[in-house]
């Protein structure tokens, strides 16, 4: 986070569940761990993240001092932004969505009752839609009945891949604008203004 750091290594951080946003220590944020795998594999998608990390100082100096990225400082920015958004726990959250379900309960087939208290007790925060219910029920009966359970090894290298092959493409065809902020936005909406 040391690049998005003051000089007193301060980050402004919004809690979930608040529109303010506060300046805490980069000390004070917390992590999750192991959520790229176990093992060699999860080792190996570490030191991949770590040297994207490592670049991204650089990278994003020279993208803010000249205001273009070309070449491979293009692609890696790309992929760094790619990376930060499928690292997010909501996106893992929607990748591991039908697992998740099913470690949930012992009951099967899975029931529409045994979703719904998924997705209002854990995944959404509140009670779903019945079209949400409905489409939520529909892919974990299907996936759970035909026993076709991904492992969680198996999610994340699929959503590591669609970030490369998908996402982090998508990002960099895009046109981009660098826009510097005379003072950090306090609030949600302010981060809109600037």
């Amino acid at each position: 986070m040391r690049p998005w750091a003051n000089t007193g290594t301060q980050v402004w951080l919004r809690r979930r569940d608040g529109p303010r946003a506060l300046s805490v220590n980069m000390r004070n944020v917390g992590a999750q761990r192991g959520i790229y795998g176990d093992g060699a594999v999860g080792q190996r998608r570490e030191d991949f993240f770590r040297s994207l990390e490592d670049a991204w100082p650089r990278v994003r100096d020279d993208l803010v001092d000249s205001g273009i990225a070309m070449g491979n400082d293009r692609h890696e920015i790309a992929l760094f932004v790619g990376l930060l958004i499928a690292r997010t726990r909501e996106h893992i959250a929607q990748a591991e969505f039908v697992l998740s379900v099913a470690e949930s309960t012992a009951a099967r087939p899975v029931s529409r009752d045994a979703v719904r208290r998924y997705l209002a007790e854990e995944h959404l925060g509140f009670d779903p839609a019945d079209a949400e219910l409905e489409a939520a029920w529909s892919l974990v009966s299907v996936m759970v009945n035909q026993g076709d359970l991904p492992t969680r090894e198996a999610l994340l290298g699929m959503s590591l891949d669609i970030v490369v092959s998908g996402l982090a493409p998508s990002i960099e065809s895009m046109t981009w604008t660098v826009e510097t902020c005379r003072r950090p936005a306090t609030k949600m909406k302010d981060a809109f203004k600037h």
